[in-house]
């Protein structure tokens, strides 16, 4: 709905989840987090109170919904308590926010990216998170990575214009001039940092886009003798299982006519 609806002036956000009515829960699965590790991002319109007691959603048993069932209960419980309107027992709505590669909302693009497969699917996220436990949190002070977000060799490009994802920016010729004082895996994690950054200020966590746009101005000239394309392998083996279905676009410009393939 367009406007300043109730919702949006309570603070809700696209892709927010409605997750109890009341004090009762309508998951189709328990909840796969600590209650301790959540934040409490409220918005409380002027003049309204929730207690401490109705906006926790862990008050009754958890139930087992089939796929859609949980919908029909959840509007079922709304309607039964707006239609009573008592005044002693107003609605309260508990959702929850999740953020864009969470199960909740990345599921589907692996699922997408096995092709509907779920045992492949579910093996690639199971991967996924034994990758982001690895290789989080990362070390901003490494002399490596500095030297690459300083000079700017890994940048982002984002005018924030309606319909047009934020880009993440590989100088490639500077990324040659710092390859002695940096490694490989600088030049991942540099990637990795300004691709999570845009990924995560998307307005619909649930379809996350990024584009990337590799320059090699400065370095056609490499290009003829035989580009070097260790590093950009090694980035993109990150990117590919980790990242599915999150790239709009990606363009290398410009390109040497000898790793131009015409149609057939």
């Amino acid at each position: 709905m367009e406007g300043e609806t109730v919702a949006r002036k309570s603070g809700v956000e696209l892709a927010d989840c409605i997750v109890a009515v009341n004090g009762e829960e309508f998951r189709r699965f328990p909840s796969a987090y600590d209650e301790n590790d959540v934040q409490d991002l409220t918005v409380q319109m002027d003049g309204t109170t929730i207690s401490e007691e109705k906006s926790s959603p862990a008050q009754t048993e958890q139930k087992s919904y089939n796929i859609g069932d949980g919908y029909a209960a959840t509007l079922g419980k709304i309607k039964e308590i707006k239609s009573a309107k008592d005044s002693s027992n107003p609605l309260v709505l508990t959702l929850e926010r999740h953020g864009w590669n969470s199960r909740a909302n990345a599921w589907h693009r692996f699922l997408a990216a096995r092709d509907g497969d779920t045992e492949l699917a579910m093996k690639m996220m199971q991967d996924n998170e034994a990758w982001k436990r690895q290789a989080f949190p990362i070390d901003l002070k490494r002399e490596g990575l500095q030297k690459i977000l300083k000079s700017r060799a890994i940048s982002e490009i984002d005018i924030k214009h309606e319909g047009l994802p934020p880009t993440v920016y590989v100088d490639y010729s500077k990324l040659q001039a710092l390859e002695e004082g940096c490694s490989a895996q600088d030049v991942v994690d540099a990637f990795v940092l300004f691709t999570e950054t845009l990924l995560s200020r998307s307005s619909d966590p649930r379809n996350p886009r990024t584009c990337q746009f590799i320059d090699l101005s400065d370095a056609t000239r490499s290009i003829t003798s035989g580009l070097r394309v260790t590093i950009l392998r090694q980035i993109y083996a990150v990117f590919e299982p980790n990242y599915p279905e999150t790239l709009e676009k990606m363009i290398m410009y410009p390109v040497s006519k000898l790793v131009v393939s015409e149609p057939s």
